[in-house]
């Protein structure tokens, strides 16, 4: 489900920080889009999790109209797969943004920020965050 968080105006700093928790290999990738097409990379997890410490991703005003896309693969593959199902409706994820004037929101996946490959062993978790200056009319 793609949500919004509230930037405001000005240099106020935005931050962002991830955690996910599953027992499936997992990593994270979180990229700034401009437009539908045009984006950097801004973060990656490192090697023993997914999870990114919070971190600045800019002022309020270089944010304004662009909107975060937070990618998660987890592969359960080295797990048993009757359980591959449970694991997939139990992870854990949160997407937590910070420096906005409502001051610090949480966001958690939801089933359809989920798609499963074929055999069921790997998910990719799309998170989108809009990144507006004020609430919609």
């Amino acid at each position: 489900m793609r949500e919004h968080y509230i930037i405001g105006q000005g240099a106020r700093p935005i931050s962002l920080e991830v955690k996910i928790g599953t027992p499936g290999l997992a990593h994270t990738w979180v990229y700034l889009f401009s437009d539908e097409t045009t984006f950097e990379k801004i973060a990656e997890s490192g090697d023993d999790d997914a999870n990114i410490a919070k971190m600045p991703i800019g002022t309020a005003d270089e944010l304004d109209g662009k909107f975060l896309k937070i990618r998660t693969s987890v592969d359960f593959r080295l797990m048993d797969p009757e359980q591959w199902p449970q694991l997939i409706e139990t992870i854990f994820c949160e997407y937590i943004l910070s420096g906005g004037p409502e001051g610090e929101q949480v966001f958690r996946c939801q089933a359809d920020d989920k798609s499963i490959n074929g055999e069921g062993n790997i998910v990719i978790i799309d998170k989108i965050i809009d990144l507006i200056q004020s609430p919609p009319a």
